[in-house]
């Protein structure tokens, strides 16, 4: 790689047209000006100015290296330029988060990006544990978790609630289901339900789940799809526990049954960043935008 500041020295002496001047210029020596050149010519492997005098023509690998000078001039002052700006409107918002909170909040990331069209996101839909690496490896910048795992590297913020919903096959009154109804239906498994459905059990102390022994209650089917985890309920077949607003945003909404058991059973979500890596202005978009929609979402 060819040393910068010969090429700095190189520009001024083509634009100086003269050795003395471009010392000046520098404060630099006139030596010092002539060692640099001598030191690019060596490197060049070839002359690059014809001297006639005090005075000196380019040569043709020399005019091709002023360009080349001149472009990586302009290269430097750009990188320089985009280390020193800190636009909030502008740059790639990297965000690891459960495939509900995907669903949720990646519409509505969208909406933003046509105010702010330099601005865009990319969302990767994963576990707890895996929007919990990603930011460790430096994959997301930004992860939405509603586990806290203890790890000084990473800086956990509480931006919002996510309800739950118990949700079976539609019925006329919902105040009819029982723990025996919920019992021979089943439950259509996922890979958080065993945890909601605890979460459920223990956090709304109503009696349809507190009847009910959980390790025992029939596993009638198991999908990992979030888009499909309704789908065996809207036929009547099982039950489950899930993000209240994956039943929202549900094309099997109006053939199923959220059953009320009182004051509305949450998870807490946490923005999760690495301590070390203070996140850019752009991402004040998306905090905000979590802030508003998993506050009002609880409502």
């Amino acid at each position: 790689m060819i040393n910068p500041k010969w090429l700095k020295t190189y520009i001024a002496l083509v634009e100086e047209g003269h050795f003395t001047r471009t010392a000046e210029k520098l404060y630099m020596t006139q030596p010092g000006v002539s060692q640099h050149i001598a030191k690019l010519e060596q490197e060049c492997g070839t002359p690059l100015l014809q001297r006639q005098g005090k005075t000196f023509e380019l040569t043709p690998a020399g005019d091709k290296l002023y360009q080349f000078a001149l472009e990586q001039l302009e290269l430097h002052q750009q990188l320089l330029d985009t280390i020193t700006v800190d636009d909030p409107n502008k740059g790639l918002a990297r965000v690891a988060c459960s495939g509900a909170l995907t669903q949720q909040l990646y519409s509505r990331c969208i909406n933003i990006q046509k105010d702010y069209p330099e601005l865009h996101f990319a969302f990767e839909s994963c576990s707890n544990q895996g929007a919990m690496n990603r930011v460790l490896n430096g994959q997301s910048d930004v992860a939405l978790m509603t586990q806290q795992a203890v790890n000084p590297l990473l800086s956990y913020q509480q931006i919002g609630l996510q309800k739950l919903s118990l949700v079976v096959p539609q019925v006329s009154d919902a105040k009819t289901v029982s723990a025996e109804y919920l019992h021979q239906l089943g439950l259509v498994a996922h890979p958080d339900a065993l945890h909601y459905l605890s979460l459920y059990r223990h956090s709304s102390k109503h009696s349809l789940l507190s009847d009910m022994d959980i390790a025992h209650i029939p596993q009638v089917s198991f999908v990992n799809q979030l888009e499909q985890i309704l789908a065996p309920i809207s036929l009547g077949v099982g039950f489950t526990v899930l993000p209240s607003s994956c039943v929202e945003l549900s094309p099997y909404k109006d053939r199923l049954s959220v059953i009320n058991v009182g004051l509305p059973v949450v998870e807490k979500v946490y923005l999760v960043t690495k301590i070390s890596k203070p996140l850019p202005s752009f991402y004040q978009h998306f905090v905000e935008l979590c802030k508003r929609t998993l506050q009002a979402d609880t409502a």
